[in-house]
């Protein structure tokens, strides 16, 4: 937590609604520098939140998140997603129109957590604080 005293004021976590300043450090803690990862699709990796794929001759099955990365991260995001239905609009936004479409509570979950981080990957890579799109 020390660590995180003294770059907290050089990261823009903070600014994305549902993000504490806790989860903004445990965030930090487990991502490193943002600037590691090329593309947001590396986070969701990295997370665990990529789908599990299973091979058997020609067949292809693709399930639900494969939870081979960090599972202090995604519980974490998952904690985030739950704050930032409440209080981001574009999280809540994103949430309800995955359940209209009729996705589980679970699934929607998790493509609000990718959205989550495709958002935490925007504002850390370009070092701007979070803004409601108009």
């Amino acid at each position: 937590m020390a660590a995180w005293e003294t770059l907290k004021d050089k990261h823009y976590l903070q600014t994305i609604p549902g993000i504490s300043d806790l989860m903004a450090a445990m965030i930090w803690a487990e991502l490193g520098d943002v600037e590691n990862f090329q593309h947001p699709d590396q986070i969701v990796a990295f997370a665990g939140y990529d789908p599990k794929v299973k091979k058997s001759g020609n067949k292809e099955v693709i399930s639900g998140p494969n939870k081979r990365g960090s599972r202090l991260l995604r519980w974490v995001l998952g904690r985030a997603v739950v704050q930032a239905k409440m209080h981001n609009p574009v999280i809540k936004q994103y949430f309800m129109k995955k359940i209209s479409e009729g996705k589980h509570y679970n699934t929607a979950l998790c493509a609000a957590a990718k959205k989550m981080i495709r958002i935490i990957w925007s504002v850390e890579k370009n070092k701007k604080p979070f803004q409601v799109p108009t």
